[in-house]
């Protein structure tokens, strides 16, 4: 997921560890009937989040037609479903990314 962030708070162990994490956020999937934080990640540049491929697979298959992060600690909803605060973003699904769990991307 491309993007341009500033750090904020982490949750760990349940509970806000403030700057304990600054880089980790929620990637949030967009569907027609509302927002739905499905994954964590990290953001590894300024413009640049990173979460598992089957977080993005997966969502995909269900039919999210866009993509957010958010570093908020405690994620909040508008009226509509949508995340508050979330920085929208393109994912970009690894094109070797196997679904079988056995795709270990070992060069050959």
């Amino acid at each position: 997921m491309l993007l341009s962030v500033a750090p904020a708070a982490a949750i760990f162990g349940g509970a806000a560890d403030d700057d304990g994490h600054p880089n980790v956020g929620a990637l949030v999937a967009t569907f027609p009937d509302g927002d739905f934080p499905v994954c964590s990640g990290t953001l590894i540049s300024p413009t640049l989040f990173l979460t598992a491929g089957h977080c993005i697979a997966i969502t995909q298959s269900l039919g999210a037609t866009g993509y957010a992060v958010t570093f908020d600690s405690s994620v909040a909803f508008d009226a509509s479903g949508r995340v508050i605060d979330a920085i929208p973003g393109a994912a970009t699904l690894d094109p070797l990314f196997g679904h079988d769990q056995g795709e270990l991307h070992v060069s050959r």
